[in-house]
């Protein structure tokens, strides 16, 4: 039988973590911040410093390193051209009951979410693409579904593209996360073609 591939052309990469006791434990330190309420919910809110990393060097350390994994690893952004950038970082706390909308995050390239602490309330990824038909599925998998979950659990990191729509469900404790934005920095070199035909014919070969 003739072997057959199944190539997932411009997917959409996330970098999800185990969680790691290496995590600096940031918790008490961020419950006495200052927050304000979401404005679609008496039961979220957000930091009003909207560059908390700031004030947690050890935790900027500590992502940087899966930053620099997620980035130039996974995706194969040129280390020597560019660096990664934190625009903005902030942290979230819900009350029971508290979650957020579906949204996705402007004037930036790639966002990452830490979960601190109250594992409640899945983090949902959806796919949101025009379709013709919606065809019944009979087994779901990764190349047709339109929406993924990942189950809050402490000291866990997702990377994720900032244009990704997502939002959390409903938590039945208090939850804080730790959310942050991202864009490349550096001087881009134009490259003529993507792959060269050796490198096309090794894919195929793959």
């Amino acid at each position: 039988m003739t072997e057959i591939q199944a190539l997932p052309l411009f997917s959409t990469p996330v970098y999800v973590t185990d969680p790691d006791r290496d995590m600096p434990d940031i918790l008490p330190q961020v419950k006495s911040l200052e927050y304000v309420r979401y404005s679609y919910s008496d039961l979220a809110h957000r930091t009003t410093d909207q560059q908390v990393l700031e004030s947690f060097p050890e935790m900027a350390k500590w992502l940087e390193r899966h930053i620099n994994e997620y980035t130039h690893g996974m995706l194969g952004i040129s280390s020597e051209h560019h660096r990664m950038k934190v625009t903005t970082s902030w942290v979230n706390k819900y009350n029971v009951g508290g979650s957020s909308y579906p949204h996705f995050h402007d004037n930036s390239m790639y966002s990452g979410n830490v979960f601190l602490s109250g594992n409640s309330g899945a983090l949902v990824f959806e796919r949101h693409k025009h379709s013709m038909m919606k065809p019944t599925i009979a087994i779901q998998n990764i190349y047709n579904s339109t929406q993924y979950k990942i189950a809050p659990r402490d000291s866990v990191l997702v990377l994720f593209p900032s244009n990704v729509v997502h939002f959390t469900e409903p938590t039945n404790v208090e939850r804080y996360t730790l959310s942050f934005n991202m864009r490349v920095e550096g001087t881009p070199v134009w490259i003529e073609d993507q792959f060269t035909e050796e490198q096309n014919a090794d894919l195929r070969m793959d």
